[in-house]
């Protein structure tokens, strides 16, 4: 076996992997939602016909509501939302380079929510309780 052919093979088996645990989150958000739904019907439907309506097309497109899901979900750091909006991404047609410019859009919001918030709240805090020690 070549080292390419074991690369490739090794590559496969992660994507693989990333398959199954992907479709097991899927599998296990339907479970909890048709509990819920069977618990709560009418709360549940009202949930659901409420985002169905947030997510029409609008002043903005399908796929530029499903692309801001996707930057907020990566922000908050919410898996299965993460997954739900980069599949209806790509369902609404973006493309690669616009998943990943809203990857970099989260992340800058990340970094920049972290800075923002050390550079006053963190300090300020440090400063108060510094002074009086």
């Amino acid at each position: 076996m070549s080292e390419h052919t074991h690369d490739h093979e090794h590559h496969h088996d992660h994507d693989h992997e990333e398959m199954d645990y992907i479709e097991e989150l899927i599998v296990d958000f339907k479970e909890g939602a048709t509990r819920l739904q069977k618990g709560l019907p009418e709360m549940t439907q009202g949930f659901f016909d409420f985002t169905e309506a947030c997510f029409k097309e609008g002043a903005l497109s399908e796929k530029h509501k499903q692309l801001m899901a996707l930057g907020i979900s990566i922000y908050s750091q919410d898996e299965y939302c993460i997954m739900y909006h980069a599949k209806g991404a790509v369902e609404h047609g973006a493309s690669e380079k616009e998943v990943m410019e809203t990857v970099a859009v989260s992340a800058a919001l990340g970094g920049g929510a972290s800075f923002s918030q050390g550079v006053t709240l963190a300090l300020d805090t440090f400063d108060h309780y510094q002074a009086k020690h």
